[in-house]
């Protein structure tokens, strides 16, 4: 049997994807849900550290001592619990001026709490549940997994539209 280029293309684009997909699996070990990730712990710290920056740099930080303080003191605090799980993040927790509700993590234990949750949180105890939630997604690595599933989807994007270009000719 004799296969055109374009299936060949396609059956090593197959092949490299089912391999990567198998290799890249994983047992998230705090829920047990599979995932797939591509990336390295040290990697994905160095994402959210450059992303983290970044976001410092065009938003303002709150200068509001006694919330601030607030934020790290809490934060610390969840942050000593998961650093089990994620022993090599760098935690950092900053408040910015914002009044959106919000709260973020980045890869790697950056921590980003908006001023307008505050007003919803209230004390700590209700920003320790705001940022239990954050520090879950950091120690659970959903950063790095979106990021993988963004990569494998580009390359099988890529192949097929080489793929497709082979076709063609």
């Amino acid at each position: 049997m004799k296969f055109s280029l374009f299936r060949k293309m396609w059956l090593y684009t197959l092949v490299i994807a089912v391999g990567l997909l198998v290799a890249s699996c994983y047992t998230v070990p705090q829920s047990g849900r599979s995932a797939f990730n591509v990336i390295g712990v040290g990697q994905e710290i160095n994402l959210g550290l450059n992303a983290f920056e970044e976001i410092k740099k065009k938003e303002k930080t709150s200068t509001n001592a006694v919330a601030v303080a607030m934020v790290q003191r809490v934060g610390e605090r969840i942050a000593s619990i998961a650093d089990k799980d994620i022993p090599k993040a760098k935690w950092e927790f900053v408040l910015f001026e914002n009044n959106e509700p919000n709260a973020f993590a980045l890869p790697g234990g950056k921590v980003g709490v908006h001023t307008g949750i505050l007003e919803i949180t209230k004390d700590d105890n209700g920003l320790a549940a705001v940022l239990a939630h954050e520090v879950g997604h950091v120690a659970a690595r959903h950063g790095a997994e979106r990021i993988s599933e963004q990569m494998a989807l580009a390359g099988l994007a890529a192949g097929l539209a080489i793929g497709l270009s082979q076709e063609d000719r």
